[in-house]
């Protein structure tokens, strides 16, 4: 089984993040994802930014990492031959289609609005009610993508339906005026199953 983790290797600040791919003996790949972060802010043994002192960048990293593994899972499915060519543009595929909308969080994020990677489900203590674009998540695939004004009463739906099934939930915060250009680049990039099945 393949999978992904993130590391960095050096000392400087910033420090650039690389992500190692493996699959047993089958492969081992590392790559660049040319993202930044302070070493103090990043814990190497969990592959992950620390206490939570850059969401933004540790929602990036999760959408990355769900976008390869969807990809190699797509690639391998059909015969493509995955090797470290097949990772290089996997990776700059990822980063050229999500680059404004990278750009447009980071510029969201200096403006104060907090992003956040995982939805608490105790509902009544998400406050304020906050527009959001949402990720259903399910074994680390997008398998829904949403958009809403208040997120603790999306979520309770989605889970009053029981209709999509799903074990994590990340969001980002946005102002309400973001909120359909984000939902809808992101549906197109990433077409999760639960939303193509009402296209």
């Amino acid at each position: 089984m393949a999978t992904l983790r993130f590391l960095t290797k050096g000392k400087a600040n910033p420090t650039t993040i690389y992500l190692r791919f493996l699959n047993g003996r089958k492969f081992d790949f590392h790559k660049s994802t040319s993202l930044l972060v302070d070493p103090n802010d990043w814990n190497n043994s969990k592959g992950c930014v620390k206490n939570n002192k850059n969401l933004h960048l540790q929602n990036t990293l999760n959408l990355l990492k769900t976008h390869i593994l969807g990809d190699y899972n797509n690639s391998y499915t059909n015969g493509v031959r995955i090797d470290s060519a097949w990772l290089t543009e996997s990776l700059g595929n990822f980063l050229k289609s999500n680059e404004r909308i990278i750009e447009k969080v980071v510029e969201i994020q200096k403006s104060t609005t907090e992003l956040t990677t995982k939805f608490n489900y105790d509902l009544q203590t998400y406050k304020p009610f906050k527009p959001a674009v949402y990720f259903l998540m399910s074994a680390d695939e997008i398998v829904y993508i949403g958009k809403t004004t208040s997120l603790p009463n999306r979520i309770s739906a989605h889970l009053t339906e029981s209709v999509k099934c799903f074990d994590e939930i990340l969001y980002i915060d946005l102002l309400e005026s973001q909120l359909d250009e984000v939902e809808q680049k992101l549906i197109k990039y990433y077409k999760p199953k639960y939303n193509i099945q009402y296209l």
